[in-house]
């Protein structure tokens, strides 16, 4: 991983491939420090009236979740950090709808750049602490670069292979 003025979270699929909803995102460094701050909360996939703000404002407790667009998947939410980070760990709190839930895992990536209009860098994430499910926090440890293509039939279909 690098130092990179955008990081996202590319989600591929969910359980019933509506929406993903989340209450809190946060970046952060080795020492558990939160990476968002001062920055500006971004998504190209957000439903009507959900804000990118919402979910990193710091609020866990809030009741109004993020959803992205109905069924366009992969989607991604992400921040524009004032200056470069590499973050190590992603923590997210799950919104109140067990159908808008990830799969597993394995539908979870991060994606950084340093400009908005290209994201060729994906990791990988593993669960470091906590559970996917409703309501819950769940801490990811940043693992290993991967490549992934999406078919260009349709953006709903990954095709996700290690580099």
């Amino acid at each position: 991983m690098a130092n990179k003025l955008y990081w996202g979270v590319l989600f591929t699929e969910t359980l019933i491939q509506s929406y993903i909803s989340l209450i809190q995102i946060d970046f952060l460094d080795a020492s558990n420090n939160s990476l968002c701050v001062g920055g500006v909360a971004l998504s190209k996939h957000s439903s009507s009236g959900y804000y990118p703000a919402n979910v990193f404002n710091g609020n866990w407790n809030q009741p109004n979740p993020w959803y992205n667009n109905n069924g366009l998947f992969p989607c991604r939410i992400y921040y524009q950090h004032q200056t470069p980070v590499e973050p190590s760990k992603l923590k997210i709190k799950w919104g109140n709808n067990s159908n808008y839930l990830p799969k597993s895992v394995d539908h979870i990536f991060m994606s950084s750049t340093d400009n908005d209009s290209s994201w060729p860098n994906f990791y990988k994430v593993s669960i470091e602490s906590g559970t996917i499910d409703v309501n819950q926090t769940t801490t990811f440890t940043i693992g290993s670069e991967e490549t992934l293509s999406f078919s260009s039939m349709s953006l709903l279909y990954p095709i996700v292979t290690g580099k």
